[in-house]
């Protein structure tokens, strides 16, 4: 029996409006919206209504720009309840409100901190301008200042979109990448991580096989079998890049975490498909001997290697791997017929296919091999 790997994923954050989620490296486009958090004994209320982009000077203090016809509305309340309404009409222009406990007040009676914490809540809730965020936090402070920010963020789709751009368009360090993998983890949407993990994995500066080896251990929190499977599949050119056993075993281990049979098959039928190294091969097999618990499916995979070059010790491993661990006789003298179907073999395995095929209870299915053998 496989063992099932449970945990409970930890919710971030509450939202109490839906906000969509764009599988393409893009900015969010929550140009309109409203967006409701509760966090301790502080509760922040943002509603936007926007036409374009919201540019700030570099203290995220004064603004630059701000559309015409758009308005935003932000109220947070701690000791307090402090308002920021932001208002460009077509007649009037710009106007800014702000009240303290439900009484106007005038610029002189706010803190720039608490402006200043008010737009980047802003940015940070809604996800506006994801682009150009991560651009000027990087002419402020340098990728290092990007990833602090994206580590305060705690909606999953502000942070993936943000670790799309930085991977996109910046070189990242090493120690970088490991924090923006780390970051990446804790992501507590499946869909959401896998694609910032393959942001990471096509970043401009190319993973190293330590750093691609740390990430594929990082896949551990991934829930979703399909998600995780198209993840690592996905992810899969890094083999190509950095062929070493050491990363083909980082595949298998994040695989173990594939409970779904057919999505496993699956992914073990794309590895097979770029795995150069034989040795690994060889793993490969008896990785999914050990894991996939239906009969057929594993058939099929054994099959569908058989049609790849595969060497001798590749070819046993393919044949030991059916006896042990297909208990089915049809499925198991499939495999045996594919092998010799495959004319890739020698006396030695053609032996070895007839001891195999001695093995099998079903007289018929024990003849429907031999007689392919003769």
């Amino acid at each position: 029996m496989r063992k099932v790997k449970i945990t409970i994923a930890v919710l971030l954050t509450v939202w109490l409006s839906a906000c969509s989620i764009i599988p393409q490296i893009t900015d969010l486009g929550n140009y309109s919206g409203s967006w409701h958090r509760d966090d301790d004994d502080t509760s922040t209320v943002l509603k936007t209504d926007l036409n374009d982009d919201v540019i700030l000077d570099d203290n995220d203090i004064e603004i630059i720009k701000f559309p015409k016809n758009s308005k935003i509305l932000f109220r947070f309340t701690d000791q307090d309840m402090f308002q920021m309404e932001v208002v460009n009409a077509t007649q009037g222009g710009l106007v800014i409100r702000y009240k303290i406990d439900g009484d106007l007040v005038n610029r002189a009676k706010v803190s720039d901190q608490r402006i200043q914490n008010a737009w980047r809540s802003m940015y940070r809730i809604s996800g506006v301008s994801s682009e150009l965020r991560v651009a000027k936090l990087n002419r402020v402070g340098g990728i290092d200042n990007v990833l602090e920010e994206v580590d305060i963020i705690k909606r999953n789709s502000v942070k993936r979109s943000y670790l799309q751009w930085l991977s996109a368009d910046y070189e990242l360090t090493a120690d970088q990448q490991e924090k923006a993998i780390k970051i990446a983890k804790s992501i507590a949407s499946d869909r959401e991580s896998r694609l910032a993990f393959y942001a990471i994995s096509r970043a401009k500066s190319a993973l190293a096989k330590t750093q691609t080896v740390s990430l594929l251990r990082s896949l551990n929190e991934v829930q979703s079998d399909s998600e995780l499977k198209n993840l690592l599949s996905n992810l899969l050119p890094a083999i190509e890049q950095e062929e070493s056993q050491e990363v083909d075993n980082a595949f298998f281990e994040a695989a173990t975490n594939i409970q779904s049979d057919s999505d496993l098959r699956d992914f073990m039928g794309d590895m097979f498909s770029v795995i150069i190294d034989h040795k690994s091969l060889v793993s490969g097999v008896k990785f999914a001997g050990e894991h996939i618990q239906s009969n057929r499916n594993l058939a099929d995979l054994l099959m569908d290697l058989l049609n790849k070059d595969i060497r001798k010790e590749a070819l046993i491993a393919v044949l030991e791997t059916a006896t042990t661990n297909i208990s089915s006789d049809s499925n198991r003298a499939d495999v045996l017929v594919s092998i010799i179907a495959s004319k890739n073999y020698d006396k030695s395995i053609a032996s070895l296919v007839e001891i195999a095929a001695n093995k099998i209870s079903s007289d018929s299915e024990k003849q429907r091999v031999l007689s392919e053998l003769k």
